[in-house]
Formats: C-alpha cells, structure tokens, sequence
C-alpha cells in the first residue's frame, strides 16, 4: 500500500505541480483546495500525512517556524521548498507515523490480550525505563520526548552504529 499524502493550497498551479511531483515518487496523492475540503477528504479517509499551506505573518522563517510547531504542526517548511529538503523531512515524519502506529497497534494488541491490564499497570511497567531512539533529524527526538513521560530516560543518537 503506498502511502497516501493530503496536499492543501488554495492555488491551483501548487497543487497541480506538487501533485505531480508526488506522483512521481509513487506517493498516492489527495488533494484539497480549501481547509473545509481537506476536511471532507479526510472524513473519507485519513492520510498519512497533510501538506498544508498556512499564510503566516511572523517576521523571519525562524519565527514561522515556532509559530507552526507551536500550534501543532510536527514540521513546517518555509516557501520556496526545495525539492530535497521537502521529500527527506516527508519521509523523516513518515518513520515517526509509523514509529507511533506500531506503538499504538502494540498498546491496542496488548489491552486486548490483557496482557497490560490498563494504563495504570502500563506506567508501572514503563516505570525508570530507558528508552533509545536513533534517528537523523533532531526535531524528531522532540516529538518521541513527547510520547513517553519524566519517568523514563530517552536517549538518542543520529548515527546507527554508535548504538552498537
């Protein structure tokens, strides 16, 4: 199954163009032309990731960039998006969607086995725990801080085979 990506702008000509660009890095494309379409187009069926285009009035791209982490966005690119800085953060945030689908699938799997017999006992096993994430991008190491609480040690590296 190819991994479906929602592109919202309300020009025509981005979409088309990111669209095809997408489409040729055999990425099932969506796309939405305002924010209540994109609505819609999730209802029918959620992506893996949205692509959209806010109009921000900060004053630098550092400030755009807060502004959007701040309010909810996982990333935030600055226009003009160069080609590979666009599809490696895009499959940056991809590993971190399935990273959290597995860890939500193993969560489901457990409780229905009750294996975890609840949240409570949950914590209680994640309890001075010590978690390592490896990964490239350090915005990354942010986001899976966010998963786990003050209780359990997270480390990380960006390079595999300092792991060993």
């Amino acid at each position: 199954m190819s991994t479906r990506v929602l592109v919202v702008d309300n020009i025509l000509v981005n979409l088309t163009f990111l669209e095809a660009k997408f489409s040729m890095e055999h990425y099932e494309v969506l796309t939405a032309g305002s924010g209540i379409e994109a609505l819609e187009t999730i209802q029918n069926g959620p992506p893996d990731i949205v692509l959209l285009d806010v109009m921000m009035p900060a004053f630098s791209d550092q400030l755009e960039r807060v502004a959007g982490l701040e309010i909810g966005a996982h990333d935030v690119l600055t226009k003009p998006v160069h080609n590979l800085a666009l599809f490696v953060r895009l499959r940056s945030l991809l590993r971190l969607k399935l990273l959290l689908d597995e860890f939500r699938l193993r969560e489901e799997t457990s409780c229905q086995m009750n294996i975890l017999g609840g949240v409570e006992n949950r914590d209680e096993l994640m309890h001075s725990k010590r978690v390592l994430f490896v990964g490239e991008d350090p915005s990354e190491d942010e986001l899976i801080a966010k998963i786990f609480d003050e209780n359990i040690y997270l480390g990380t590296l960006s390079d595999s085979t300092e792991a060993m």
